[in-house]
C-alpha cells in the first residue's frame, strides 16, 4: 500500500489540512500547525447529543519545547495505510507516531527525539456554556416541536482526575420523546427506550511521566527523549455520571494491561489482514493510478469509521472540522443536513463492501434497521392499520422515525403518517434497496445466521408494507401503485419504475432461496404474481423500448433518473 500513502512535506495552516485516522469507532483529524504544535480532533460514532446530533469529543493540542516540528526542511507527515498510523518527522531525529488501536478503544501517541523535550498537552473545548443554536447551524432538526423553536447546545463537563484529564458530555435532556409525540406516536414513549437521555461520552487522557497542569492540561515532569500519551474515549448510557467515570477508568485499565509492543503488533496485523482480504491496484497511466489511490483511500476512510455502534454518517462521517458556510463560521460539530440518516447518500458507503469482503462494516447499518423495526411496525399499524408491516423513509433518525422538520409543522389536513415534506412523502423504495444489498451479502457469504437473523427478519414486514399500502388493482388484476412517487423526482406517480423493478428483483431472488420457509414462499409467490411490469414505451422512430420513470408521472421536483434504478441496483 506504500504507493497510496499520503505524504506532506510542510505543516498545515489549520484544520482544513488534517489527516483522518481511526479504528472503526474512534476517529481523529490530525495536523501539525506552522508553530509545530500537534493538533487533532477526537470523535466517536456513538457520541449523540440531546438533539440527536453526533458531536466531537474535543480537540487536543500537544506543544513541545524546543519544538522540532515547526516549519523546517526536515518536516514530513505520512499517512501509512498499511499499518493505520500517521508518522511525523522533524528536526534532530524527532518523530511522532499516532495510531488508534484497531483492537481496543484507545488512542496512542508516542514522541521520540534525540534531544530531550518538554511537553504541554491541552484539551480544547468549545461547548463551554448553554446556548441556542441559530441560523443554518441547526441543519435538519429531528426533535423540535415547531419551526420557531431552537436547539440547545449544552456544555461539556471537565471532571477531577489524578494526573489525568477527564471530561464528558452528558445528555441531561433528550429530543426523543418530543420526536415521537409530534409524529402521533406518543404511546411508544412508554414502550420504547430513550437512546439519548443520560448518554455520556468523553475520554480519559494520561501518560507516563505526565502530571496535571490545570483541569484541562498535562505537562511533562521534566524534559524527556520519549513522551507517551494515551486517550481512552467511552460512551455509556447510565443513571449517573459516577458510573461513566467508573466505566472509563475500568476500560483504560483493561486497554493498558496489554503490553504496548504487543498491542502495536496486533494493531498492524489487523490492518495487514484488512488490506490482504481485497485490493485494487492499477498502474500505467496517471489517471489509472489516481483512480486506484482514490479507491484505496476511500476504503481506508470507511475502515476508520465503519465498525462503530452506528452506521457511517454520509455528511462527514466522524471527520468533520471547523468550516464556513457562506458568511457563517461553524464549529466542528456542524454538518449540513443535520444528524439524520439519508438513505440514498448513506448506501454509497456500503455497496462496495460486499465485493471487498468488509462484511463487519455492514453490520452497524443492518443493526440500525433491525433495532428500529418494532417501532416501524407499530407506526404502520397506527398510521395505516397494517399488521406486521414496516417501512422506512429516505430521511430518518437512527431510531427509525421521521425528522420533525420533514414530518412537518404546518400539517393542515394531512393524515398521520403523511409527511409535509413531499420529497419523501410516499418514498419507501429504500427498504427494497436495503433488501437487495442484504441479498447480495448472503449470496456472497452463504451465512445461514445472517439469512435467518437479518434478511428474513427485515424482508417480510418490508414487502408486506408494499402490498398493504397499495390496495388498488389494475385491469389485469395487478397491484396499482397509487398514490405513489418516483424517487424524489416525480412527486405524483402511478406505478413508479424503481419500486416495481425493486419488488421484481427482490422477490425473484428470495423465492430462489432453497432455505426459504414454506409460509414465506407461499406469501411471496402470491405477491410476485401481483407485481406489474416496469413501465415502458416504444420509440417507433428509433425502434427501441424505453423505460419510463412511472406509468404516469407529474410534478417534476428533482433531477434524479428513476429509470436508471431498473439497471442499478435492480
Amino acid at each position: 500500500m506504500v504507493e497510496h500513502n499520503v505524504i506532506w512535506t510542510s505543516p498545515s495552516k489549520d484544520q482544513s489540512g488534517s489527516m483522518p485516522l481511526g479504528n472503526g469507532d474512534i476517529g481523529l483529524n490530525v495536523w501539525v500547525e506552522e508553530s509545530g504544535d500537534l493538533v487533532f480532533y477526537l470523535s466517536k460514532t456513538d457520541a449523540w447529543d440531546e438533539n440527536a446530533r453526533p458531536l466531537k469529543l474535543g480537540r487536543i493540542r500537544v506543544s513541545l519545547s524546543p519544538n522540532p516540528f515547526a516549519i523546517t526542511d526536515s518536516f514530513r507527515q505520512e499517512l501509512d495505510l498499511a499499518t493505520g498510523t500517521i508518522i511525523i518527522n522533524g528536526d534532530h531525529g524527532a518523530k511522532i507516531l499516532v495510531w488508534v488501536d484497531a483492537n481496543s478503544p484507545v488512542v496512542r501517541i508516542a514522541i521520540d527525539s534525540d534531544t530531550a523535550l518538554e511537553a504541554n498537552i491541552a484539551l480544547e473545548l468549545w461547548r463551554t456554556e448553554k446556548r441556542s443554536r441559530d441560523g443554518d447551524e441547526g441543519g435538519c432538526p429531528i426533535g423540535l416541536r415547531s419551526p420557531d423553536d431552537k436547539e440547545t447546545v449544552f456544555p461539556d463537563t471537565v471532571l477531577d482526575a489524578n494526573d489525568a484529564v477527564l471530561w464528558c458530555h452528558r445528555n441531561v435532556e433528550s429530543c426523543w420523546a418530543a420526536n415521537r409525540e409530534h409524529q402521533d406516536m406518543g404511546f411508544w414513549i412508554e414502550k420504547g427506550h430513550d437512546p439519548l437521555l443520560n448518554r455520556s461520552f468523553g475520554a480519559l487522557m494520561r501518560g507516563d511521566g505526565l502530571v496535571q497542569d490545570g483541569k484541562q492540561g498535562l505537562r511533562s515532569q521534566s524534559a524527556q527523549s520519549r513522551i507517551e500519551l494515551s486517550i481512552h474515549p467511552l460512551t455509556t448510557q447510565s443513571e449517573t455520571m459516577d458510573l461513566w467515570i467508573e466505566a472509563v477508568n475500568a476500560q483504560a485499565a483493561s486497554s493498558d494491561s496489554v503490553p504496548l509492543k504487543k498491542a502495536r503488533a496486533e494493531h498492524s496485523a489487523w490492518w495487514q489482514e484488512f488490506w490482504q482480504r481485497s485490493w485494487i491496484n492499477i498502474t500505467g497511466t496517471e489517471e489509472a493510478e489516481t483512480v486506484s489511490s482514490a479507491y484505496n483511500l476511500q476504503r481506508f476512510i470507511t475502515a476508520c469509521s465503519g465498525r462503530g455502534a452506528y452506521p457511517i454518517k454520509f455528511n462527514g462521517s466522524i471527520f468533520t472540522v471547523d468550516c464556513r458556510q457562506g458568511d457563517e463560521k461553524h464549529d466542528a460539530d456542524f454538518r449540513r443536513w443535520g444528524g439524520g440518516y439519508w438513505f440514498q447518500n448513506t448506501r454509497f458507503s456500503y455497496w462496495s463492501m460486499i465485493m471487498s469482503g468488509d462484511f463487519e462494516m455492514i453490520e452497524p447499518w443492518t443493526k440500525m434497521f433491525l433495532d428500529a423495526l418494532p417501532f416501524s411496525i407499530a407506526r404502520s399499524e397506527t398510521y395505516f392499520d397494517m399488521k406486521d408491516a414496516a417501512s422506512f423513509s429516505e430521511t430518518m433518525s437512527f431510531w427509525g422515525s421521521y425528522l420533525n422538520i420533514n414530518y412537518g409543522y404546518n400539517r393542515g389536513d394531512l393524515k398521520p403518517g403523511i409527511t409535509e415534506n413531499r420529497y419523501i412523502r410516499l418514498y419507501w423504495q429504500c427498504t427494497l434497496e436495503l433488501l437487495a444489498l442484504l441479498i447480495d451479502v448472503y449470496d456472497t457469504t452463504r451465512d445461514k445466521k445472517f439469512l435467518t437473523d437479518k434478511l428474513l427478519v427485515l424482508a417480510p414486514p418490508f414487502l408486506r408494507f408494499y402490498r398493504e399500502f397499495n390496495k388498488g388493482r389494475d385491469d389485469d388484476g395487478k397491484i396499482l401503485f397509487k398514490p405513489a412517487q418516483s424517487l424524489e423526482t416525480w412527486h405524483e406517480a402511478v406505478n413508479p419504475s424503481p419500486d416495481i423493478a425493486g419488488l421484481q428483483w427482490v422477490l425473484d431472488k428470495l423465492l430462489a432461496l432453497d432455505e426459504l420457509p414454506e409460509e414465506l414462499r407461499e406469501e411471496w409467490s402470491e405477491l410476485r404474481e401481483l407485481i406489474p411490469e416496469v413501465p415502458t414505451r416504444t420509440d417507433a422512430i428509433k425502434n427501441r423500448t424505453v423505460v419510463l420513470p412511472a406509468l404516469q408521472y407529474d410534478h417534476l421536483a428533482n433531477f434524479e433518473n428513476p429509470e436508471l434504478y431498473t439497471v442499478f441496483p435492480y
